[in-house]
């Protein structure tokens, strides 16, 4: 690392953060697949673990939080079973304040397992 950038991640530690945008909940599922789907040639998987990272403007926000600044999350989540584990402590990494939107549901891309 060149001494530039060592200086500025010693300058962290002292900056305030607002990170604005769409707080997403990355899930990632991992299994075995053992067989073909008999309506498309597509793998029948066998979920065996299952974990949640926040993405979008989440982890961008967790990233700067790791390297040391105080950060703010500014989002609309869902208040729904996802948007729950965005919030913290459900989520590690997860950051205050998250702006609650009461009925409608968490932006997710659909369900491709």
């Amino acid at each position: 690392m060149n001494t530039h950038s060592s200086h500025v991640l010693e300058l962290f530690p002292n900056l305030r953060v607002l990170v604005i945008g769409e707080a997403i909940l990355d899930s990632y599922l991992a299994g075995a697949a053992g067989r073909l789907c008999s309506e498309a040639p597509v793998p029948v998987v066998d979920v065996q673990t299952h974990s949640d990272v926040p993405g979008g403007a989440a982890n961008t926000a967790a990233n700067i939080h790791s390297m040391g600044a105080h950060v703010a999350l500014l989002s609309v989540i869902g208040d729904d079973d996802e948007g729950a584990r965005l919030r913290p402590p459900s989520l590690p990494g997860a950051l205050h304040p998250i702006i609650c939107w009461c009925g409608v549901p968490a932006a997710r891309l659909p369900n491709t397992v």
